[in-house]
């Protein structure tokens, strides 16, 4: 059978609503004795015959039973810094809350333990991720489990300490009655 053959297959019988995000990582478990080269061509010709689809260096989507979209930034920042602590904060919660007025269209916010950085999604959308030296124990009461995006989410109180700690200047779009508020929680 041809790699790109087996390689489909594989995808079919593993892929769910709930997993069809993969990392170049997984995507090796497939074909374990093969070459990163080899890996690599398999790797493209998949994306050329829209078999599998590009999200962000090293990260896939397999959407041959469409699935839907609209959690895939969640799922990808998942992957990215799947050995880190990680929790959505920031502009992402405060937006969501009402607290922020202007909408950030997929733009997602997360708060890890590993690396700051900004990773372009393509047509999916951007992913920020701002370093923090926090530790959960310290700050779970204020966070939660999104059933949405199966990831931990800050509730605002949380966000809005994150917005000060990592000095984010977007922090002026809050209004001076709503920082009160927040404050006192």
């Amino acid at each position: 059978m041809q790699p790109i053959i087996q390689f489909e297959k594989t995808l079919r019988n593993l892929s769910s609503p709930e997993h069809f995000i993969y990392s170049k990582y997984d995507l090796r478990n497939i074909f374990p004795n093969i070459t990163d080269s080899n890996l690599n061509m398999i790797l493209s010709r998949a994306c050329s015959k829209e078999i599998l689809e590009r999200v962000c260096k090293g990260v896939y989507i397999f959407d041959f039973a469409n699935f839907g979209k609209p959690n895939v930034l969640y799922h990808v920042a998942a992957k990215l810094r799947s050995d880190c602590f990680n929790y959505i904060s920031l502009e992402t919660v405060l937006c969501e809350t009402s607290y922020i007025s202007q909408q950030m269209i997929s733009y997602l916010t997360v708060m890890t333990s590993g690396r700051s950085g900004i990773i372009d999604c393509g047509k999916f959308g951007t992913i920020e991720f701002v370093h923090t030296a926090k530790k959960i124990e310290r700050i779970s009461k204020n966070l939660f489990l999104d059933t949405k995006s199966k990831m931990l989410k800050a509730k605002p109180v949380q966000a809005y300490k994150d917005m000060i700690d990592a000095k984010r200047t977007t922090i002026e779009l809050i209004s001076n009655e709503a920082k009160k508020e927040l404050s006192y929680e």
